[in-house]
């Protein structure tokens, strides 16, 4: 590439804009306040910003990860990448290659379980960003998830007959999306602290199961601010990002049988259903 074609905003990927703005969150992380503001002292400035830096660097991350070896490795790398983004959405898409192309169907199941890893590993990556203490005690049922869906996903790369990942598009910091869950960290951790102080603790259980049918990350986010400013014990903040976790596995099981192929959707569903029983199961060791 020539000097003056660097020079030029391209098509794709991240704009001088917006690696400014990605240094300027950084900054706003390590200046912004680490203490509960607002109502019920649920907002904690710091924690929302490490949520919208870590979802805007995972994003990145995956983007350019595809970029570099989607061609390579087709879907299963093309699926882990997505994951980081929208697991439900890879799921989608992955449905409707497997519709067009039943040939792909056991590749498309392998990249879509792919996301399933990343999904995971984006709890856990969220999660530490606001409260270290919390991931450590989640790292068994985190753990025994993602052990499941590295079993499953192998299992269906190796029957699979491979294909090509599309490479990809648009913006690699998806400033919209990040800001969004960042946005929906807050409103849950404050229903989530009005609930607590009036039923309780466990409240945050049932605003975890509700939210995790459309973003289980901001859910977890949420559910370690409030246990990182002692709002919510720890009992309950595990068991609210499980079953975030495992209502989330409700989603994306729509999204494969809105593909319309039988053969993909059983499969799917059988992977997404073995990761969230892993995930109790580690749970329940880890109370017992």
């Amino acid at each position: 590439m020539t000097t003056a074609e660097s020079e030029n905003t391209p098509p794709h990927g991240a704009t001088r804009a917006d690696w400014m703005l990605l240094l300027g969150l950084g900054v706003g992380v390590w200046l912004a306040p680490d203490v509960g503001l607002g109502p019920y002292q649920a907002v904690n400035p710091q924690s929302v910003a490490r949520i919208v830096l870590v979802v805007l660097g995972i994003g990145a991350a995956g983007y350019y990860a595809q970029r570099a070896l989607g061609q390579r490795h087709g879907l299963l790398v093309a699926g882990f990448a997505a994951g980081f983004v929208s697991s439900s959405a890879t799921i989608a898409s992955m449905g409707l290659r497997a519709k067009a192309d039943p040939s792909t169907r056991n590749a498309a199941v392998a990249g879509a379980l792919a996301s399933s890893i990343a999904t995971v590993v984006f709890y856990s990556i969220i999660i530490a960003a606001v409260d270290v203490a919390l991931v450590a005690r989640l790292a068994l049922p985190l753990g025994l998830a993602s052990l499941a869906a590295v079993a499953a996903t192998a299992a269906f790369a190796r029957v699979g007959s491979g294909g090509e990942g599309d490479a990809p598009t648009g913006r690699a910091f998806q400033w919209l999306p990040a800001l969004l869950v960042g946005g929906a960290s807050v409103v849950l951790a404050i229903i989530g602290a009005a609930l607590g102080e009036e039923f309780g603790g466990s409240s945050m259980v049932l605003v975890s199961g509700v939210a995790g049918l459309v973003d289980a990350h901001a859910t977890s986010a949420s559910v370690a601010t409030l246990h990182h400013t002692g709002q919510l014990d720890s009992q309950s903040a595990m068991l609210a990002v499980v079953v975030a976790l495992s209502v989330n596995t409700v989603t994306k099981i729509v999204m494969a049988w809105l593909s319309r192929d039988r053969g993909y959707a059983l499969r799917l569903s059988g992977g997404v259903v073995a990761i969230a029983l892993a995930a109790w199961l580690g749970l329940g060791i880890a109370l017992a």
